[in-house]
């Protein structure tokens, strides 16, 4: 029993990896995505300097669905690990 819950733990580090790809592939995105969010915030406290609305240049390739898929892989490993990491310490106390 012990062997299956270490190797859901280890899956689960498999998957958080798989994740941060995911999410190191779509870095352009989500820079890019971040820098505007700032742009509109420094607008918003009264930074006059620089126009909010307007893109110097347009977006980079739209890669949404892999942003919100590494996010998921990161969240689902996690829960792996931790459930993996919870079994292996309270499961004695669980099982008997």
């Amino acid at each position: 029993m012990r062997v299956w819950l270490e190797i859901v733990g280890l899956v689960g580090i498999f998957v958080v990896f798989a994740g941060v790809h995911q999410l190191w592939l779509a870095r352009e995105e989500i820079l890019y995505w971040l820098k505007r969010f700032l742009d509109i915030f420094r607008f918003a406290l009264g930074d006059k300097s620089r126009a909010a609305g307007i893109s110097p240049q347009p977006p980079p390739k739209m890669s949404t669905l892999q942003v919100v898929g590494g996010i998921g892989l990161i969240a689902l490993g996690s829960f792996l690990c931790l459930v993996s990491l919870a079994l292996v310490v309270f499961g004695a106390k669980i099982m008997s």
